[in-house]
């Protein structure tokens, strides 16, 4: 998979997004899950977001943007009108923003809910992953 501009913002907007929780880290955590299985849960609704995503904003940005969005696909964004940059500035701020809502229903839906370090019991083992915190026993 080419890994272009955009997708490498949204990687960066879901990391920062999934990072924290007022200033203190926070954990996907499934008590009947395991740290591994945990950490795989996680890498897998991350890859499920980003393909959904991936694919809405290519029919999105191909029907909305045409050739503007083309020229931001292939990196060669010289000569983009002001009101073209702006457009695909929202378009992939939209796309984040998409993103971390699939990642985020994948996780729910797998059981997992977002706790406060300092509200997992000391016994819970914990990782950090580029798209997040994971804990399990």
């Amino acid at each position: 998979m080419r890994v272009t501009a955009w997708k490498l913002a949204l990687i960066g907007l879901i990391a920062a997004a999934t990072a924290g929780c007022s200033g203190q880290r926070c954990y996907w955590y499934n008590p009947a899950r395991t740290l591994e299985q945990a950490r795989q849960d996680c890498l897998e609704c991350y890859d499920d977001a980003l393909a959904t995503a991936s694919e809405a904003m290519s029919e999105y940005h191909s029907d909305r943007y045409g050739i503007a969005a083309q020229e931001y696909h292939n990196e060669d964004r010289l000569g983009m009108s002001h009101s073209d940059h702006m457009a695909l500035q929202e378009w992939s701020s939209w796309g984040a923003a998409y993103q971390d809502r699939i990642f985020r229903t994948c996780m729910r839906q797998r059981g997992y809910c977002r706790k406060k370090a300092d509200k997992l019991d000391p016994s819970v083992r914990k990782n950090t992953l580029s798209v997040g915190g994971v804990a399990g026993r």
